[in-house]
Parts: C-alpha cells; sequence; structure tokens
C-alpha cells in the first residue's frame, strides 16, 4: 500500500510545485529574458495588476503596476506590438504605484537628494495632487517608483524604495 501512496504523494506535489500562482517570481523571469537588469518585489499592501514592456523608437521601459483588483476577473489580454510587450496581465484596478525602469540612467528636476540603503534617491512631486515619486539610478538603469495612492505614508513609501533596492544591489 505505501508502495502506492508514496508515488501519488509525490505527483501530486510536483503538480502543486509547477502551478506556482508567483506573479513576482513569473515576472523576474520574463525580466531576466529582456534587456532590463532588474528585480521586482512584491508589495505588503498592493498586488501586482500589469507588468509590460513599451518601446519606443529611442529607448524601452519597463513598467509594473501594483494596485488593489476592482474584482476577481483577470484583465484582459492586450495585443502585443512591436512597441508592448505584456510580461503580465493580472486585474483591473486603480494602480497606486508604478515602477518605471529605463534603460538609462535619469535625473529628476526640483527634487529633493536623500540616502536609502547606500543609494542616493530623489524625491520628488508631480501632478495637480502632488504625487510622491522616488528616483534612483542602478544598474545602469534609471527606476522611477511614483506613488499615486495619497494614504501611503512617507515611511511605507521609503520601505518599499529601500525592498526595490536591496533586491538590485
Amino acid at each position: 500500500m505505501r508502495w502506492i501512496v508514496l508515488p501519488l504523494v509525490a505527483m501530486i506535489l510536483i503538480g502543486c510545485a509547477s502551478q506556482s500562482n508567483d506573479p513576482v517570481a513569473e515576472i523576474n523571469e520574463q525580466i531576466e529574458e529582456s534587456e532590463f537588469n532588474a528585480t521586482i518585489a512584491e508589495h505588503d499592501q498592493f498586488e501586482i495588476l500589469s507588468a509590460y514592456i513599451q518601446g519606443s523608437e529611442s529607448f524601452d521601459t519597463l513598467s509594473i503596476n501594483y494596485g488593489e483588483p476592482d474584482s476577481d476577473e483577470p484583465a484582459p489580454e492586450f495585443p502585443e506590438t512591436n512597441e508592448f510587450e505584456s510580461l503580465y496581465e493580472g486585474f483591473v484596478g486603480e494602480t497606486a504605484i508604478q515602477v518605471q525602469i529605463q534603460e538609462f540612467e535619469t535625473a529628476l528636476t526640483e527634487s529633493e537628494e536623500i540616502e536609502i540603503a547606500g543609494h542616493s534617491v530623489s524625491v520628488g512631486e508631480f501632478g495637480p495632487d502632488n504625487y510622491t515619486n522616488h528616483l534612483v539610478n542602478m544598474n545602469d538603469h534609471g527606476w522611477i517608483i511614483f506613488y499615486f495612492d495619497t494614504d501611503i505614508s512617507d515611511e511605507e513609501m521609503l520601505g518599499f524604495t529601500e525592498q526595490l533596492i536591496e533586491r538590485n544591489e
């Protein structure tokens, strides 16, 4: 009897392991195959809504959108083009945080410089609602983290930016 049970348990464990629903791992695997030298992170409060690479004639941008899904229904599939490559289509929802990674280092104008995890981070505000953004250059890429949800505290913003920096050192 145990000779039948052991193979069944092994098959169940293998099946569960191969059906992982870890969007961060899935997206990071796809990023490894791209031109971006980056590793994204989970967020404690928000789920990943989508991740994609958007291209232009001059440069490509990797974008990861975090937020709260409007429902359990998956997001509709977007057609892939030469300018748009979907890495993950999670859910429809309002974006609370967007991480944009550009193929080159960049700078913010009218920003304050602070240090997080040994890196210089530019902190600025944008838009009519004075949303906060953090910019850090690392691994020859410019990372801009847009915090659209005004309920996210400064400490939470600094913590998430630090988590992204530490995952990419």
